[in-house]
């Protein structure tokens, strides 16, 4: 399963860990970032969609014991889907960010395969 626990801090309470980590709050944002990353490692070779899909959506099914309504595009089950362009670049920044931590530790960083 791959998530994010998305503690979304701002800068200026992350500061302080730049001289002693220990005094920064653990976590990072990443709940808009984790899905168009994995799909970046899809367009680089380095995991299928399959997988991908698998991680996200199917096994979170099961440990969740929702199986048989989530996780899975089979009769019965719940139709939650997204939509993804695989070929798509974008560049992650900042100024784009929903949560009200307004940043990515991912800013700047190219990635190819976005949610449509």
């Amino acid at each position: 399963m791959v998530n994010s626990d998305h503690c979304p801090y701002p800068p200026s309470d992350k500061e302080p860990g730049w001289t002693d980590i220990w005094l920064a709050p653990f976590g990072i944002p990443g709940v808009e970032t984790v899905t168009p990353l994995l799909l970046d490692g899809v367009a680089k070779g380095k995991l299928s969609l399959s997988q991908v899909a698998y991680v996200r959506s199917e096994r979170p099914g099961m440990i969740y014991g929702l199986t048989g309504k989530k996780g899975s595009l089979r009769v019965g089950c719940d139709a939650d889907l997204i939509l993804v362009d695989l070929e798509r670049k974008r560049r992650l920044d900042n100024s784009a960010i929903v949560s009200k931590c307004g940043w990515t530790p991912y800013h700047g960083q190219e990635v190819t395969g976005i949610l449509s």
